[in-house]
This record gives C-alpha cells, structure tokens and sequence, in this order.
C-alpha cells in the first residue's frame, strides 16, 4: 500500500500467510475431522493449536483462555453420535481468532500491497504495524478526505504545500503516508518531501480509488 521501494508492507499473498489465517485453517481443518468422526486426527491437531494460541502475540490472555475453552467443550463430545454442540463450540473458537481494530487498519494497507514474499513473520508484521502506527496520513484533497478517511488521517490539501510546509515540520521525524485519489499527486508532494529531508515519506498505491474498490474502511466527520 505505501511506497514499497522504501518500506515494509507486504503482499496480498503474503496477508493470506498472516499467524491468525493460518491459525483459522488449522481449526477449521480440525472440524473437519471432528465432524466426520476421526477422533484420533482430531485431538493430534489440537496440540499445535493450542501451542499457536498461546505463542500469538495479538491475543489477549482472556481470549486465548476463551478460544481453549471451546475447543476443549468440543473434546468432550468426542466419541458421541450427536456432535453438533462440539462444532458449534469449534465455530465459537473460530470466531475468537481475531484481530483487534489497530491491527485491523495494518492488515487493510497490507492487504493493496504488490511484494511478493512467501510467507510474513510475525516479526514482519510487526515491523508493518510499527511503520503504520509511528506514521501520520494526510491527504492531498479536501473532496477525497470529506468523502471518507482511513482513520487517524489529515487533510493536507497539495496546493498549500509550498507557501505551507511549515505545518509538517513537526512529523518530520516520523513516517508520512501521503494519499490522494489515484497517486498521482502523492508521488509528487512525496519527491518534495523527501528533498526536504523529511525521514520517511511513503504514498497510497493507486490512491483512494484502490481502497474504496477493495471495500476496505473509512470513516467519516
């Protein structure tokens, strides 16, 4: 999503790799086996997911307790012909397994990026949120930012930009998303910043056009 010749942010391929997904398939592989009576693959897949569970950073201690919880309730039905309150325990773990809504922001913009990596790390995805969370997004339009934002952002309209740089000065040390309505002007606010000295300067790929087609958030004041 951000200027990936300079930055951290990762592939959609590589999103669909995140802890949490791979997380989610492993449970919904066991429901598989539960439902179709392999008890003995069903408990053997339960140890790794319990071992993921607890190793996941983005999860609080209540909801990994929470996420067992369910998944032990469906152990218990193990062995009986009625196995629909197991799978409805299974389906509660699976809805457990989230992320909570800063992380969400960081998967939206790892979602519209274009590099390609085999898998993301948690050590990965940690770096990209960093980057996301340290950074402050303005955007270059009044009309694009009124429309709808991604949260946190400002608006910073590109015309004022040479009579009123000033007014960054203080992000100068963090990083800045610049967003407009196909990219166009970002990448030319993103030269000037970068002659500025400005630490860090990425843009939105494809700009706002790219977001709202991929239906990813906005808000709205």
């Amino acid at each position: 999503v951000i200027n990936l010749k300079q930055s951290r942010i990762f592939s959609q391929k590589a999103f669909e790799n995140l802890p949490v997904i791979r997380l989610k398939d492993k449970i919904e592989v066991s429901k598989q086996s539960f439902l179709a009576g392999r008890d003995r693959l069903f408990k053997k897949s339960l140890l790794p997911i319990y071992q993921a569970v607890d190793k996941a950073k983005y999860f609080k201690s209540d909801q990994k307790l929470a996420i067992k919880k369910e998944l032990f309730i469906a152990v218990s039905y193990i062995g009986k012909n009625d196995r629909g309150e197991g799978a409805v325990a299974i389906d509660k773990a699976l809805s457990l397994v989230t992320y909570g809504k800063e992380d969400l922001q960081v998967i939206n913009l790892l979602r519209l990026s274009n590099r390609t990596m085999e898998h993301l790390k948690a050590r990965e995805f940690d770096s990209a949120r960093n980057v996301i969370r340290s950074s402050k997004f303005f955007y270059l339009k009044k009309e694009d930012y009124e429309n709808g934002h991604i949260m946190t952002a400002l608006n910073y309209p590109h015309q004022e930009f040479d009579n009123h740089k000033y007014k960054l000065d203080k992000f100068k040390e963090r990083p800045i998303i610049l967003v407009c309505d196909m990219g166009r002007n970002s990448a030319n606010i993103g030269e000037k910043l970068k002659k500025a000295e400005y630490k860090e300067t990425f843009r939105l790929n494809g700009g706002m056009m790219t977001w709202t087609q991929e239906n990813l958030p906005v808000i709205q004041k």
